[in-house]
């Protein structure tokens, strides 16, 4: 079997703060490797298919928050 081409590593939960930023539930075991400066991550939708012209975003800041992850 192919590998994927994405793989679902976090659902957003909900707004934090007035700067952008949203907390993420992590759904993987390597979260300190995923949510990281720079990371480039493509939004896709809850059964985890990405559609032509998803938005793709780049981590600026991460920081563990509550079992998630403020990104």
């Amino acid at each position: 079997m192919p590998a994927p081409e994405h793989v679902i590593v976090g659902r957003i939960r909900q707004a934090h703060g007035i700067r952008g930023e949203v907390v993420v539930e992590a759904i993987t075991d390597d979260a300190t490797d995923i949510f990281v400066d720079g990371r480039v991550i493509v939004a896709g939708t809850v059964d985890g298919s990405v559609s032509p012209g998803a938005q793709v975003l780049t981590i600026r800041r991460a920081k563990p928050f509550k079992r998630g992850w403020i990104v």
